[in-house]
């Protein structure tokens, strides 16, 4: 009995997340900095390990991917530049290139590590491909060095006059009479392992599994906005086919007559990756029954741009846009229909649509005044297709310029 309950009691301490050691920052009101790692250079942070601490499990880091670089390797060691504790590399997609996110590195096997000593936790890019990251944290105060920056401060928009003061607290702050928080039991340091002693960088060490955030980490919607469209079966299995509905299975094949022409090419495309990956229904050209036949310049059609007419019955469906776009809406009209059903059924019988407003204008969800300057291309194929789907057919493009 003893024997299961000490078992029991170090199965909790180390399969529960537990964060041992941590400095972070409110993005809004702290003195919040980066650091860029380029190519062939290295950031770190000396870590004091608290009283009672004697395994960790990983660590989590908050990072920025500029451009394209290589993996970013890491070392976990008790002597700076060392890795006798941990080592790897951190995969570049898997830190976002929109803005700073808390990074998650589980160690193959927990390291042992003696109360009360520092470990030296080292990022480095291995030179060669071009890009570099950001490593954010915080600063009591500037440091003239090309690889600093300060962030999220609002200088220019809150207090001009804070651009040339003595203090490099976060106005916000200053208004509140708070500070921003140190870590008082280590210092960042630089590629040549030089204590940056104003600055901390931020982290977690933990035990046990990566511990979750409080809450969704900021603008994490991103990733999911401006990645893949489908990534998941939309399909409910329960789902029945009732009378006067036809279902899609994979003798049911797309034709196109003429030249279709962009954006219906693209549209098919990614109809026919939502029938596969969001419907689980995959076309089999020896199997075909059914046909989806795509036209454009039909009678009856209004002639107002993205119009479509749809007509679904149990031998085959026929969409006829007044032009490539409206065919475009037409196949997002029955993936709509296809998703509020949660199956790939659709009802049969005839409808015409037509647009009513255009253009209909919309903004990705970036800094405004940045759009054009940021490090990568914001309008992923993602995000676009998730933009024709809401209805928009405009982009309103921020821009500076000054």
């Amino acid at each position: 009995m003893i024997r299961y309950a000490l078992f029991a009691l170090f199965f909790a301490q180390i399969a529960w997340p537990v964060v041992v050691a941590e400095h972070t920052y409110d993005p809004v009101s702290d003195s919040v900095v980066s650091w860029r790692v380029v190519p062939g250079s290295s950031a770190g942070q000396s870590i004091t390990i608290p009283a009672g601490v004697t395994v960790i499990s990983g660590f989590r880091v908050r990072l920025q991917r500029i451009g394209a670089p290589a993996g970013l390797q890491f070392r976990l060691g008790t002597i700076r530049g060392h890795s006798d504790l941990a080592s790897g590399q951190v995969p570049s997609q898997a830190i976002s290139p929109w803005f700073e996110q808390w990074v998650t590195v589980s160690f193959r096997r927990a390291a042992r590590v003696t109360p009360g000593t520092p470990v030296f936790l080292q990022l480095q890019l291995a030179p060669g491909r071009e890009g570099s990251y950001e490593l954010y944290g915080t600063a009591t105060q500037a440091i003239s060095r090309p690889e600093f920056a300060a962030r999220f401060q609002y200088v220019e928009n809150v207090n001009p006059s804070a651009a040339v003061s003595a203090s490099f607290e976060n106005p916000v702050n200053l208004d509140y009479g708070a500070e921003t928080p140190r870590y008082e039991a280590g210092s960042a340091y630089d590629s040549l392992g030089v204590d940056l002693k104003p600055l901390d960088f931020a982290f977690q060490l933990y035990q046990g599994k990566p511990p979750a955030s409080s809450g969704e980490d900021r603008f994490a919607f991103i990733r999911r906005i401006t990645g893949p469209l489908f990534t998941r079966s939309l399909r409910d299995p329960a789902a029945r086919l009732e009378p006067g509905e036809v279902a899609l299975d994979s003798g049911w094949q797309i034709h196109a007559s003429g030249q279709t022409g962009e954006p219906a090419v693209t549209a098919v495309v990614e109809f026919r990756e939502f029938l596969s990956q969001a419907m689980g229904v995959t076309g089999d050209a020896a199997a075909q029954t059914h046909s989806i036949r795509l036209a454009t310049g039909c009678t009856g059609v209004p002639a107002r741009a993205e119009s479509f007419r749809l007509r679904v019955t149990t031998s085959g469906i026929d969409l006829c846009g007044a032009d490539a776009r409206g065919l475009m809406q037409g196949l997002h009209y029955l993936e709509a229909r296809m998703r509020l059903r949660r199956a790939p059924f659709l009802p049969t019988g005839e409808e015409t649509r037509q647009t009513v407003q255009s253009p209909r204008i919309t903004s990705a969800p970036f800094y405004s005044r940045m759009e054009l300057d940021a490090p990568v291309d914001q309008y992923t194929p993602g995000l676009l297709a998730r933009i024709s789907r809401a209805g928009f057919n405009a982009i309103w493009v921020w821009g500076d310029v000054e």
